[in-house]
């Protein structure tokens, strides 16, 4: 649940209620977040100074969320930057932007509670404590997919998984089967020997149902007699939704299903 506050000391050019419209949808498209859980603030044409000259353009922007992994940071100050300059005449080298992530729940609240009294009351966001997620995405962060078919469970029917390397998508596989044959490919190119280092995985809600799951991958050779050296880095995305008990789209293995995974080199 992203919250936005920006402050400048200019008028916006266009109508505050279309900026902050045209805000939200920039915070989903960099950062993917449903456009009705992101709140935004915009003081404008206020007393904002940089350098201790209030007169020339400025504007500080702040950015808080649950999670705000590296990856994200990276497209969002750019977007965010570019809008604030075209909407109201700001230059980048006078707009700050602080990125803020709140993991623990207690340190957020919704709805007169805080999110882990909520959890207790609700059910939601219960993300961290979800084995069939927590036990997938670390295993998957290092990279032990030896039981193939075990992991391949928690996908649903229809499910994506994609390789990126760089901007170019190189893998877009749909479907059991087809997912099946490029975990199998992948794991016979990567026979080598490396060590993979999964940083521990972040689990975002986006809303009762829906969880996002992000994690960076590390790759070091790990060949004998020799230091260790940097092979690979990366950082890797998944979709999860809670379907309902005994329908078809539930997994034998519990009632979240993967919709979606997304590799980064």
């Amino acid at each position: 649940m992203p919250y936005v506050r920006l402050e400048v000391n200019r008028p916006c050019a266009i109508a505050m209620d279309e900026f902050q419209r045209i805000l939200s949808e920039t915070v989903h498209e960099t950062k993917g977040d449903p456009v009705s859980v992101i709140s935004t603030v915009v003081l404008a044409d206020v007393p904002v100074s940089f350098g201790g000259d209030s007169k020339t353009p400025a504007a500080i922007l702040t950015l808080t969320n649950a999670l705000m992994p590296p990856d994200v940071a990276h497209r969002v100050v750019p977007a965010v930057t570019k809008l604030i300059s075209d909407n109201f005449g700001v230059p980048p080298q006078r707009t700050y932007l602080f990125l803020h992530q709140y993991t623990a729940p207690y340190l957020m609240g919704w709805n007169g509670q805080t999110f882990d009294v909520l959890r207790k009351l609700t059910g939601l966001c219960e993300y961290d404590q979800l084995d069939l997620i927590n036990t997938s995405a670390r295993q998957t962060a290092r990279g032990d997919l030896s039981d193939i078919e075990a992991y391949l469970k928690v996908f649903t029917s229809d499910a994506v998984f994609k390789l990126n390397v760089g901007s170019q998508t190189v893998v877009t596989a749909t479907g059991i089967e087809q997912i099946r044959q490029t975990v199998q490919r992948i794991q016979k190119e990567r026979e080598r020997p490396i060590k993979i280092l999964g940083s521990t995985p972040q689990i975002e809600p986006t809303s009762g149902d829906t969880a996002i799951v992000r994690t960076e991958i590390v790759a070091y050779a790990n060949i004998p007699n020799e230091p260790p050296r940097l092979w690979d880095s990366g950082w890797y995305l998944e979709r999860w939704k809670k379907t309902d008990p005994g329908s078809q789209a539930s997994s034998p293995s519990g009632d979240w299903r993967l919709l979606e995974h997304i590799e980064q080199r």
